[in-house]
Parts: structure tokens; sequence; C-alpha cells
């Protein structure tokens, strides 16, 4: 007789995931805030590697779900969700590619708040990926999927802000392009959290 393979764990994957992209954004954060372009190079492939151990895990669950015969939800949502998780990793690894290829030599202030906002996001997508293997039965879920869109909104203000401030003050037209990159790289990156949102919340709606 045989016996059916045990399904795997999608929902501990999903969570998987934010432990990445939380781990990427608080060494963000860190250069940023202690920032010196002397360890930039180095600090790029420590980053690297963060975004390469990501994607091995995307890899592995993609490896899984080609094996199981009925998933816990749609096949499509899972694959779905585990590209805009492993986006997430990327996208905070292309603030630091900008920074690096761009030479960009000091930090400007709101750059830090930034960086927070980012590892603020972070923890909200920890907590709301931790509650979602619950979804049908939790009342949090959707508040903790709320966080991360009015994380995401504060995170356009300062981009508004900072964008004309830049435009304002700035003369250097080389500096100019380059903070320009860089702070679009940043909002990218915020709004790459509320896509991971959005396509949770579509789940919770598909399956409730």
């Amino acid at each position: 007789m045989f016996s059916r393979r045990k399904s795997f764990d999608y929902f501990a994957g999903f969570h998987e995931f934010s432990k990445f992209s939380l781990e990427a954004a608080e060494f963000l954060n860190e250069i940023v805030t202690n920032f010196d372009i002397a360890n930039l190079e180095e600090q790029q492939v420590k980053m690297h590697e963060i975004e390469s151990n990501c994607d091995k895990h995307k890899h592995a669950i993609d490896a899984e779900l080609f094996r199981e015969f009925l998933p816990p939800i749609a096949a499509e949502d899972i694959v779905e969700l585990n590209s805009r998780l492993d986006s997430v990793v990327d996208a905070i690894e292309d603030i630091l590619i900008g920074m690096y290829t761009f030479n960009v030599k000091n930090v400007r202030p709101q750059a830090v708040v930034f960086s927070e906002i980012i590892v603020e996001l972070s923890h909200a997508l920890f907590e709301a990926t931790k509650e979602f293997q619950d979804f049908k039965k939790s009342k949090l879920i959707i508040n903790k999927l709320r966080k991360i869109k009015e994380l995401e909104l504060d995170a356009d203000e300062i981009y508004i802000e900072e964008m004309h401030r830049l435009h304002v003050e700035e003369e250097n037209c080389k500096k100019l392009l380059i903070w320009t990159r860089v702070y679009d790289s940043f909002e990218d990156c915020a709004d790459s959290f509320e896509e991971v949102a959005k396509q949770m919340e579509a789940i919770i709606i598909k399956n409730t």
C-alpha cells in the first residue's frame, strides 16, 4: 500500500523569506548609518551572499511545488508569492548595488531615515508571514498587512519630500543624478513590500 507523501510546509517557507529580508534590511541600515566608502565593496559582497541564500530558498520551494500533489493553496499563488518575497531581498540589495556602482562617498541624512523604514517594513513582513499560516482563523493578519501598507505610505512621503529638497538644493548635476537613482531604489524597495502584502491579501480572499 502506498503512503501519501507529506505536504511541504509552504507557510513556513514564506516566513523563512521574511528572515532573509530582515537580515538584509538590518545590514543595509548598519551600512547607511555608519557609512564608510572604504568598506562598501566588501559589504556589497556580503549583501549578495544574503540575496544568493534567499534565491536558493526560492528554488528549493519551487522544487517542492513541482513534486507536490495537492498544495494547501493554488500552485500559481505559491509561485507568485515566492517571487514577490524573493523580490524584496533583491530590491534591498539593489539599493546597495546603486550606492556601490555610483561610488557614493557620503550619505544624505534622509537616506538613514529611508533605511530605517525598510527595517520597519521587514519587521512588519516578518510578523505578517508568521501570522499568515493561520490566515483562515487569524484575526490579526489583516492588521499586519495594513501595517505594511501604512509604512509604504510613509516611505512615499519621505520620497516626495526628499526628492523635492534634492532638486531644490543640489546644484551638482552628478550628485543630483546619483541621489535621484538611489532614492528611486529606496522607493522601489518599499513598493516591493506592498506587492507582497497585496498578494497575501489576494490569497486570503480566494481561500476564505
